[in-house]
């Protein structure tokens, strides 16, 4: 089961974007797959 997307996650991924210099398609892909809503690389 999935965890819903709450505002702490969001502020959480957006600091790995703003403050770590993530790109965001890396950090979404990471968070898709972790939460198992996508397979794969």
């Amino acid at each position: 089961m999935q965890r819903p997307l709450t505002e702490k996650v969001m502020q959480e991924l957006s600091s790995r974007v703003t403050l770590s210099d993530q790109e965001p398609e890396a950090v979404a892909r990471e968070y898709l797959r972790r939460e198992g809503f996508v397979r794969g690389r």
